[in-house]
């Protein structure tokens, strides 16, 4: 298939992909990595009459920190992220999440940005995003907003996002003392999208007890969710196995994983209570070892 035709542009500057985005009365996609939207025009399930490259636009590929919060611009790449020493040394669960996703070729060419926006339920940025509490900057011409990660959606590839606004930077929040994290996720075959997916942090206080915890699940809802029954039921225990067994199980029945191709709902929600019990244990094993 070949995309039905379209305009192009490749702006650099914030300024002139707002007027693109004018001139296109509402009719244009943003191009940024195009690794989804790409397949997507080939297949003509989208046909806009403009599309806008990003790529040219310096201010949206910048990494940067102000205290312990992590700034990322929306065109900032997987494999970036999977490499940086930066974002490594505050925030090392993001690149842990970023090498699961798709194959190196993929990774050069998607972004942080297009992973948020395209908002797919088991994505792992989006995932991730939610339980580090990220705040995602959504610019238009006339006004800037900032907008929770758990906020973000409200159905599978469907975001907050106006006609005329785009993702310019989502900024993680500096990570407590004592706190560690947990990433896994299971896939038919390495770097595949994810059957189901799982992710937590788990902070400690000074007498070795959880004060704080973040459990997210992708793939196994219409949207990423963040499993807040199970992530209480931690709160003042030591992460022990009896502890982590109970939570697991909490997981698996916040969800509402539906049945496709790639496995059933009794599956996906037999999976969330395995990994989040792994992704647990993980983050346990880790504060151990600090």
């Amino acid at each position: 298939m070949k995309p039905a035709p379209f305009s192009y542009a490749a702006p650099k500057s914030l300024e002139e992909v707002f007027d693109l985005i004018e001139l296109a009365d509402g009719n244009a996609r943003l191009l940024a990595g195009g690794q989804s939207l790409i397949p997507m025009l080939n297949l003509r399930q989208l046909r806009p009459a403009a599309l806008i490259d990003l790529t040219r636009v310096s201010e949206l590929s910048r990494l940067r920190r102000e205290g312990g919060d992590l700034h990322l611009g929306a065109m900032v790449r997987h494999s970036e992220v999977e490499s940086s020493s930066f974002v490594a040394k505050t925030h090392s669960i993001l690149g842990r999440a970023a090498s699961e996703i798709g194959h190196a070729a993929i990774r050069n060419r998607g972004t942080i940005g297009g992973s948020l926006a395209l908002g797919d339920p088991a994505g792992e940025f989006p995932l991730v995003a939610a339980i580090l509490g990220a705040s995602i900057t959504l610019r238009s011409r006339t006004r800037t907003r900032a907008v929770s990660a758990a906020d973000f959606y409200f159905g599978a590839f469907r975001s907050v996002i106006e006609p005329d606004e785009i993702l310019t930077e989502v900024a993680f929040p500096a990570l407590p003392p004592r706190t560690t994290w947990g990433f896994q996720e299971l896939c038919r075959r390495p770097h595949d999208f994810a059957i189901a997916a799982v992710g937590a942090t788990i902070t400690f206080d000074s007498h070795g007890r959880i004060s704080r915890a973040a459990i997210g699940l992708g793939g196994v809802d219409e949207t990423v969710i963040l499993a807040a029954d199970a992530a209480a039921s931690l709160i003042g225990t030591e992460g022990t196995k009896t502890s982590i067994a109970v939570a697991a199980q909490a997981a698996s029945l916040e969800c509402k994983p539906v049945s496709d191709v790639r496995a059933s709902a009794d599956y996906r929600r037999q999976i969330t209570r395995v990994l989040t019990a792994r992704v647990l244990q993980e983050a346990v094993e880790k504060s151990k070892a600090s």
